[in-house]
Order: C-alpha cells, then structure tokens, then sequence
C-alpha cells in the first residue's frame, strides 16, 4: 500500500490521535486526564469510520501505514511508547531518528 494514498483529514486526524495519547502517556499528569481519554476515543471512533475505509480495507497493513504517514505528515510526532520496567509502566521515548518515518517499535 503507498504511503501517501490516504486523505489528508484521515492523516491529520491520526496526528492528533497520536499527539493526544503522548500527552496522556508522559509526566506530569494531565489536570484531566478523562478528558484526554475521551478524545482519544472520538478520534479513533472518527479514524474507524472514515469514508475512506469504505473502499479500501481497515488491515493491520493499513492501519500502520497511516500510522507512518501521520508521524511522517507535516506537525506529526512519533508515538510514545510504553513498557513495564520493574514492574512500572514507564513512557519511553522514541529514538531520535524516528521523528521523520521511522516507526519506533520496527
């Protein structure tokens, strides 16, 4: 699948997604972090049922393509990343390389 097929509100919509979720992932705490919560599910609930996936099947493929092209898009970010470090779940941020493309859990 190209890169570059998907609509440019598509993209940017997944942009944000991701934005919203590193901003809920990484110290300090949001003051509400049920907001960020909610938004993060009225995004992924707009992200699921763009037009643009009426064509052009939803596949796991897809969806990480998408996810390059948002981190890739003008104002995108790379995604935070979280694990388990002794017995914690800490934000791990991605290398320096990857804010351009580079997926940080390839």
């Amino acid at each position: 699948m190209a890169e570059n097929c998907f609509p440019e509100d598509l993209i940017q919509l997944r942009v944000e997604w991701i934005r919203t979720y590193n901003r809920l992932s990484t110290p300090p705490p949001p003051p509400d972090p049920a907001e960020l919560d909610r938004r993060l599910l009225q995004l992924s609930f707009r992200i699921r049922s763009h037009p643009y996936w009426r064509e052009h099947p939803p596949t796991r493929t897809a969806r990480a393509a998408l996810h390059r092209a948002a981190v890739a898009a003008p104002g995108g970010e790379p995604e935070i990343v979280m694990k388990m470090v002794d017995g914690r779940l800490v934000a791990v941020l991605p290398p320096a390389g990857a804010a351009h493309g580079q997926d940080a859990r390839e």
